[in-house]
């Protein structure tokens, strides 16, 4: 069971490097599998932190802090305050928010949903998504447009998002610690998460470098037609 939750950490890494996002998705609905939906949320939250910092440093150069700071702004309190309260919420609310979560990441790709938020909506949607990332994961599939909107492309589009994860990871651990659902089981295999992310972000790197946008499509959809299909087992099973 650690061989599978490492590969899902390496994967993790692998994917929101090469695509910007559905990794931190696709690991949070795999662990919620192995384990519980709360385990997975609090393993979940330390590892990418440590695997989005690690990230941000390798894309340190674009990072957009003015436009990484307004959406923190609501979005590290609002995953605070989710995580406090998390552990109240049934598995299967839990289980619904992250199949939604997935749902939206799909129409995205394909197309079908599509929004150009104001620059001053940065703070109330910051505040919206720092809720659900504390109970559902996977916010990057909620900070992408806002990103987008802000004109961010490349590089500076994957680093400023990894600053803007290692806040809402940092406030939903917090707010789990809070909780009382972390404790030293959680850190360990946290801990080992966390590495696997990491080798999987300098694998990532060095395959962006070498494929061309088109396949890091492909690369998203698949993946998060993947989550679907684990959102759906987590649910009925």
């Amino acid at each position: 069971m650690l061989a599978i939750a490492l590969a899902l950490g390496l994967f993790a890494g692998v994917l929101t490097t090469v695509a910007g996002v559905g990794g931190g998705t696709v690991l949070l609905l795999g662990l919620s599998i192995l384990w519980d939906p709360w385990r997975a949320l609090a393993t979940t939250a330390p590892a990418l932190l440590i695997g989005n910092a690690h990230r941000a440093t390798l894309f340190r150069r674009g990072i957009d802090w003015r436009t990484a700071g307004a959406i923190l702004v609501g979005a590290l309190p609002a995953s605070i305050i989710g995580g406090v309260f998390v552990d109240a919420v049934p598995a299967g609310v839990l289980y619904g928010a992250m199949g939604v979560m997935v749902g939206l990441a799909l129409l995205r790709s394909v197309g079908a949903l599509s929004f150009t938020p104001h620059p001053k909506a940065m703070l109330p949607a910051g505040v919206i998504i720092g809720l659900f990332t504390a109970g559902a994961g996977g916010g990057g599939v909620l900070v992408a447009p806002l990103l987008l909107a802000a004109g961010l492309s490349g590089s500076a589009y994957i680093g400023t998002g990894a600053v803007i994860a290692v806040g809402m990871h940092l406030g939903r651990f917090t707010g789990y610690g809070l909780d009382g659902l972390v404790g030293l089981h959680t850190i360990g295999a946290a801990l080992g998460l966390a590495a696997a992310i990491t080798a999987g972000n300098l694998l990532g790197r060095g395959i962006r470098r070498r494929i061309e946008e088109a396949a890091t499509r492909r690369l998203e959809l698949g993946a998060l037609f993947m989550g679907a299909g684990l959102a759906v087992f987590a649910a009925l099973r």
